[in-house]
């Protein structure tokens, strides 16, 4: 964040310099990693997941999933439900989806505001589904692979 904010401090605000500095940055030419394709493999029907990335999408594309990948809140009523569908919420933003992503200080600050209601949202999606047993947070910055329920 502080990173992201001397940049804009420094080019006079160019987000969109910002945004090609992270797409350039993010590893999206290597494909998906080894913990992509693992994570694919669970089965999880609802992940939450705070990389800018595609690479969880692609391994899940790649294991025969259909993604239905949320980045605004908005999106998520319009999600398939079916047997091979996977819901990929992206509490960051995605690189796919530009203005979506939260790299400055105000944008967390924002996205921190909405976080207890978006999480309701999706809990409440998940639970309207009984085959989905579970969702998986999973972030960048954090070890935990505890399942909620």
């Amino acid at each position: 964040m502080q990173t992201a904010d001397a940049y804009l401090t420094r080019y006079a605000n160019d987000r969109n310099g910002l945004i090609r500095f992270v797409r350039d940055h993010s590893g999206l030419d290597a494909g998906p990693g080894r913990l992509h394709a693992a994570i694919a493999q669970a089965g999880f029907r609802a992940i939450v997941t705070a990389w800018y990335d595609e690479g969880l999408e692609q391994a899940l594309k790649a294991a025969g999933y259909r993604v239905n990948c949320v980045v605004r809140d908005k999106q998520l009523p319009y999600t398939e439900t079916g047997a091979r569908d996977v819901v990929v919420i992206k509490l960051y933003g995605g690189l796919s989806d530009p203005e979506s992503l939260a790299l400055t200080a105000w944008d967390h600050a924002q996205l921190l505001v909405r976080l207890s209601q978006k999480l309701k949202i999706v809990t409440a999606f998940c639970a309207r589904r009984s085959s989905w047993a579970s969702i998986w947070p999973m972030s960048c910055r954090s070890n935990s692979t505890r399942t909620l329920r």
